[in-house]
């Protein structure tokens, strides 16, 4: 009978593999830590939409429904920061289906407060006398 040769248990190779493994399980657990941020978006949409349901109309809740804002990247920054405005102050006026009038002053104040609002106003030239 041949006797083949051993290894030793933990080879190079295992090794390597073990760290790939690890590093690949850091990127990972990192990346799961950056898609669990809160989407602002949708929450602000359902509470905007679920205002309008409230009127007793079907042609009221369906004009209120289009009106409002939607958009097609959802998960942009500037988007997130302006939605997450609309959640934390929207108040719902069941009379008109839309925010109260305090609650749209909130939101308005909470998106001229923004970064983003602030630098686009100062990357924008005055307008022309």
């Amino acid at each position: 009978m041949v006797k083949l040769p051993t290894f030793p248990r933990f080879s190079i190779w295992s090794a390597l593999h073990r760290r790939a493994l690890i590093v690949s399980l850091a990127v990972l657990g990192f990346a799961s830590c950056a898609t669990t941020d809160t989407n602002h978006y949708r929450p602000a949409l359902a509470n905007q939409e679920q205002c309008c349901q409230k009127l007793g109309d079907p042609n009221a809740q369906r004009a209120c429904l289009a009106d409002i804002p939607r958009t097609q990247d959802e998960t942009s920054p500037i988007n997130q920061e302006t939605f997450q405005c609309v959640a934390k102050h929207f108040a719902c006026d069941s009379a008109t289906g839309r925010a109260t009038r305090d609650s749209a002053q909130q939101q308005l104040d909470c998106l001229n407060d923004l970064e983003s609002t602030q630098q686009a106003r100062n990357d924008t030239p005055a307008p022309a006398k």
